[in-house]
């Protein structure tokens, strides 16, 4: 997203490129292997793309909650860990 305002002009390259390089200071990010297996499972038994079940199975496998805006994504991980629908 940020790179994308960057190309419309609507962020400055330096300032996305700080953002960028901030990210991992605020964000933790996890490789996605490690989850692949249940977010496979997931995905399969509710019909959900393996985007959205690797979001569901990062937050059940670490024991927190996930927070989404997408409703089928809240009802389908409320069966794995604590969810909240933003």
């Amino acid at each position: 997203m940020v790179k994308q305002r960057a190309r419309k002009n609507e962020v400055a390259t330096e300032t996305a490129m700080k953002i960028i390089a901030h990210l991992p200071k605020i964000v933790r990010i996890v490789p996605q292997t490690e989850h692949f297996s249940k977010a496979l499972e997931i995905a399969t038994k509710y019909k959900i793309t393996i985007y959205d079940a690797l979001f569901i199975a990062l937050a059940a496998n670490l024991g927190q909650s996930l927070l989404t805006s997408d409703k089928k994504q809240a009802e389908i991980s409320e069966k794995y860990t604590t969810t909240a629908l933003i």
